[in-house]
């Protein structure tokens, strides 16, 4: 509720001020604010670089001088209750990292990758890890697709008497928005989360030569 916002810094100060009183660092986990819009973007009151600006009740400037990092939840962009689309678009994570940073200082700023997937059938959307990808397709011998506009793969199959629609991540895309994190000289990233990943990112991560302190974030 708009209402809970001051509130909820009140929380976040008093949370920091006993974490850090025992040196112990305090890191909190921030939806996107931006959405993908499905009306015309003339009818939106606020609009950032083609998306939706949704306005929550807390405030980031606020917030991100109380605490050692913010890990912002740019996964989840579409699921449930939305049409079949990317579980984060590229175009969508970049441009809530760009939001973001208008008030949060790009070394506390972690970027939240999110390692599941999603299937439509029909109005059901269910929601499963890489290894469940990995079984579909090795059950269905239906074959991955790339849509490059929102580096993410993708696949379509018949099953059970549905046109299965299955949006996923992979090593690829999964190392397109870490080049983000180089990009805008971020904290690091975040991710929900472990055991539902493509065991070949972490390949990625050795390749690059990175060594990744990889933190749980929330829920979508």
């Amino acid at each position: 509720m708009p209402e809970d916002g001051e509130n909820f810094t009140a929380f976040v100060r008093d949370a920091s001020q006993a974490f850090h009183a025992q040196r112990l660092q305090l890191s909190i986990a921030l939806s996107t604010q931006l959405l993908t819009p499905s009306l015309p973007l003339n009818q939106y009151a606020e609009i950032f670089n083609g998306f939706v600006v949704y306005r929550e009740p807390w405030e980031l400037a606020k917030i991100a001088p109380l605490v050692d990092f913010v890990t912002l939840m740019t996964y989840g962009q579409f699921g449930k209750g939305t049409a079949p689309g990317p579980v984060a678009g590229y175009a969508w994570v970049e441009q809530s990292i760009r939001y973001a940073l208008q008030f949060v200082p790009r070394e506390k700023l972690s970027l939240g990758l999110g390692f599941w997937a999603y299937r439509w059938c029909g109005n059901d959307v269910a929601y499963f890890g890489y290894p469940e990808v990995q079984a579909a397709l090795q059950r269905t011998g239906a074959k991955p697709q790339w849509l490059d506009a929102q580096k993410a793969p993708h696949v379509e199959f018949e099953e059970n008497g549905c046109q299965n629609r299955m949006w996923f991540e992979n090593r690829r895309s999964l190392k397109e928005k870490m080049k983000l994190v180089g990009k805008y000289r971020l904290h690091g990233f975040s991710a929900w989360r472990l055991g539902q990943e493509d065991p070949e990112f972490w390949k990625e991560m050795k390749e690059r030569k990175v060594k990744p302190k990889p933190r749980a974030a929330a829920q979508p």
